[in-house]
């Protein structure tokens, strides 16, 4: 299985992240295949993808977009996993002493 481990660390009961070589695999493939998809788009496969772009009236704009939002999407994904695992064996988050959960609490 795929992940990152988020447990409790049993001498201090903050919470610790673990991954594998699994999970590295996933994140390096996932940035190959962006820079391919970059390298490509104007090297080897400009013509097609500039056609199928006008064909299904799609902004250049859009192919850019949509990597920053799916390694947002895999940050969130993976950050939300880790909190609710580590949370869910009852480490210590350390909500108070975050800048940014105060800022959330205190909104």
């Amino acid at each position: 299985m795929v992940r990152s481990a988020g447990e409790k660390d049993p001498q201090s009961g903050r919470a610790v992240t673990k991954a594998g070589f699994p999970y590295a695999a996933v994140w390096t493939v996932a940035l190959a295949a962006r820079m391919l998809f970059a390298y490509g788009s104007t090297h080897w496969f400009h013509s097609a993808l500039a056609t199928f772009s006008i064909t299904n009236h799609i902004n250049p704009a859009t192919y850019g977009t949509f990597f920053v939002l799916m390694v947002l999407t895999m940050i969130s994904i993976r950050t939300i996993s880790v909190i609710a695992r580590a949370h869910h064996q009852g480490a210590d988050l350390n909500a108070r002493e975050s800048r940014l959960a105060r800022h959330f609490i205190h909104a």
